[in-house]
Order: C-alpha cells, then structure tokens, then sequence
C-alpha cells in the first residue's frame, strides 16, 4: 500500500472513531449536512436508483429518493443554520464539527477534539430538538 493510501486510511480512521463519540440521531443529521455542505464539489458515481426508472416504473418527483433527498436537503438547512448560530457563540464548535463532517482540516491538542466534538454535538443536538428535528 502506498504512503498516501495509508496516510488516508489513518484520516478516515479517526474520522470513524470520532463519529463514534456522537450519538446516532445527531450524527445522522450532521452527517446529512457534511454531505450537503460539499454537494458543490465533483463526486464519482450515481445515485443508487436510475433517474429513467423506479421499480420498473417511470421515475418522478416522488419516488423514495427524491423524498429522501428533499428530506435531507430541508433538514440540511435546518442543521445548517443550527450550526452558523452555534459558531457565533462557539466558533470551535464549529470547527470541530466540520472537520469531522466537512472533511476539513483543523489540527487540535491531543485529546482536545474528542471533547469538543462530544460538547458540540451536544450542543447541537439540543438546538435541533427545539427545532424540531428528530
């Protein structure tokens, strides 16, 4: 394996890891938004049903996925500006929250990020629920 493969393998590791820290519903919804957040950039594939048809019928706006994508997309806004109103009061929140689902890239103290994120996903999952997202 080549250094570059290892060295990606050990980022997505860690992401895993830290991803474990978060309970399911929170991270579920900020994993939506990471998603959301890079829709922008180049991704290889498709989506896992074909746009011509659904369950050998002709595809529409309301098939499954597209519910789920429109799904995602309103509570990707929601999270969206949960997150923008938690970083002005907590701005590392919101770094460490995209770090992990942005894949961006932020360097912290050893043992730093895994408090964070656990306080920020806290955080987060508590203005959510007063939003309504479940």
């Amino acid at each position: 394996m080549a250094k570059s493969d290892e060295a990606l393998n050990e980022v997505r590791a860690e992401i895993d890891r830290l991803r474990r820290l978060i309970p399911e519903q929170p991270d579920r919804h900020l994993n939506v938004w990471g998603n959301w957040r890079q829709k922008g950039q180049i991704s290889a594939g498709f989506k896992t049903k074909s746009t011509c048809l659904s369950n050998l019928k002709a595809a529409n706006d309301e098939t499954d996925e597209n519910r789920r994508d429109d799904n995602d997309e309103y509570t990707a806004e929601i999270s969206d500006a949960i997150i923008a109103d938690i970083k002005r009061v907590f701005p590392h929140y919101e770094m460490v929250i995209s770090n992990v689902y942005e894949s961006r890239v932020a360097t912290f103290r050893p043992g730093v990020e895994d408090e964070l994120l656990i306080g920020a996903a806290a955080e987060f999952w508590r203005r959510a629920v007063r939003r309504g997202l479940v």
